[in-house]
């Protein structure tokens, strides 16, 4: 049994976990309405929303530890007592489903971790085999914006690295005209810019809580959104119309050559979802409705305050099947 302040921190610890569980498994229930839900969201109110919703287990716990630890040095305070409370804080049993809790968790992410950093030394790995392989030279047309031709047959376009991004494109894509090479060229420019393989990543970590079938939908949208981003990218140096059949010349020429790019840790050209991209640079999305952005909003904070005021309540449900 401990006591006092370990106590009390180990117990905020389990509550976090027990929230943050609470608040995946009900991303979990409605992702699949909420990624369609945001479709009509134009790019910067869908980005924030995306980043919202993938984040919103852990700073969702981290609150529910903070108003708990309030109430627990304010017992006074009526109001916090009654949207939520942890009874026996300052009381920690080592053999009890706490314990059982805290150690599912260490080890669900130390194993995150492992995976993670595996999978990164793969991909490093793996671009470092291809770059040491192949003949890479600065484009011609872009010596001084990171652009990189690569001799290989496969048609490709990638922008890859995450502190100092690069673009790459292979010398497959000769078989296109110089027109659509220089859209294919723009748009990798604009992930450059913007820095996506970086982000791609980061929302792919913050995905990892999630169950396979959930994860794969809020990894496709946050996907598909950044091409989509960099699609519009490209009509500052072309028309639409270009861009739009570049994609479709792109997506053709690579399903001849079973290109095959779904990498998390790269951003490429013409890979998802060509229709919405395609409707997307011909009929762009109106302005976000105010009132249905508020609505979004308001439903986190709705999430937020139920998993505070049911916490506590599932805390004891557990306990009626398995010992404090």
């Amino acid at each position: 049994m401990i006591v006092g302040n370990w106590a009390v921190f180990l117990n905020l610890a389990s509550a976090a976990v027990t929230a943050f569980i609470f608040v995946v498994v009900l991303i979990s229930f409605f992702h699949t309405s909420v990624c369609k839900k945001l479709a009509i969201f134009q790019f910067t109110a869908r980005k924030s929303m995306l980043w919202l919703t993938i984040t919103s287990p852990w700073w969702i716990s981290l609150l529910s530890t903070l108003v708990f630890f309030h109430v627990q040095q304010n017992p006074m305070s009526s109001w916090w007592q009654g949207v939520a409370h942890w009874h026996h804080l300052e009381v920690f049993s080592v053999y009890s489903w706490h314990s059982v809790l805290l150690i599912s968790a260490v080890c669900l992410m130390a194993s995150a971790s492992v995976h993670t950093f595996f999978s990164l030394n793969r991909h490093r790995t793996a671009m470092s085999s291809l770059f040491a392989l192949s003949n890479t030279q600065l484009h011609r047309d872009y010596q001084n914006q990171s652009v990189y031709v690569i001799e290989h047959p496969v048609p490709e376009a990638f922008t890859v690295g995450f502190f100092n991004p690069k673009v790459y494109i292979t010398s497959g894509l000769q078989a296109l005209d110089e027109k659509t090479v220089h859209i294919v060229i723009q748009h990798e420019l604009a992930h450059l810019k913007a820095r996506d393989p970086l982000f791609k990543t980061l929302f792919g970590l913050f995905s990892w809580c999630f169950p396979a079938t959930t994860r794969a939908v809020l990894q496709q949208s946050y996907t598909v959104l950044t091409e989509q981003i960099a699609d519009v990218g490209a009509t500052q140096h072309f028309d639409g119309l270009d861009v739009a059949q570049a994609l479709i010349n792109v997506a053709r020429l690579q399903r001849q050559q079973h290109a095959i790019n779904d990498n998390i840790y790269i951003s490429h050209f013409s890979n998802e979802q060509i229709t919405q991209r395609i409707q997307t640079l011909l009929t762009p999305i109106p302005a976000t409705p105010k009132l249905l952005l508020i609505i979004t909003l308001l439903s986190f904070v709705v999430i937020a305050l139920f998993t505070l005021s049911t916490a506590d309540s599932v805390h004891h449900l557990i306990e009626t099947f398995f010992i404090h």
